[in-house]
């Protein structure tokens, strides 16, 4: 039996949640290394660099909390969600119905691909946000440095 384009694609897009999940977990646990060191160095140092020090914290929680959200799982009315609130004989009726089972995987696809497109905009900028805060950490330690 071919695969259906439907079919395909959402095996792509199924294949992209395990992938983006890993790229914010993976960077969830930077951006909570980076907090441990910026909250052993926020009170040292000149004035100037105690407050780019607590700057980059402050990104830093932000990006956090950007990749938590994105991390967090979504509960949406597809797939296994849809499925668990059927009985077995209306489950046989669709699954056995070739129109609405091709709709329910239009529904899958678009849903999904949603779900998948608002993970990598949280990912985006939970980058830029942890690039700031290394910017603004690197000059707190340049600023420490010849003060």
């Amino acid at each position: 039996m071919t695969e259906t384009p439907i079919a395909a694609e959402l095996a792509a897009v199924r294949a992209e949640l395990p992938r983006v999940d890993a790229k914010c977990s993976t960077l969830t646990g930077l951006a909570m290394a980076g907090l441990a060191f910026v909250a052993t160095q926020v009170t040292h140092g000149p004035s100037v660099v105690r407050a780019l020090m607590g700057a980059a914290g402050v990104v830093l929680a932000a990006a956090t909390l950007a990749l938590l959200a994105v991390i967090k799982p979504r509960f949406g009315r597809t797939g296994f969600r849809l499925y668990a609130r059927l009985s077995p004989d209306i489950l046989r009726e669709v699954l056995a119905d070739q129109a609405a089972a091709v709709s329910l995987q239009e529904r899958d696809l678009i849903t999904l691909s949603q779900i998948v497109h608002r993970k990598y905009l949280g990912l985006w900028a939970a980058v830029a946000l942890t690039a700031v805060a290394v910017v603004l950490a690197a000059a707190a330690i340049v600023t420490g440095a010849f003060a």
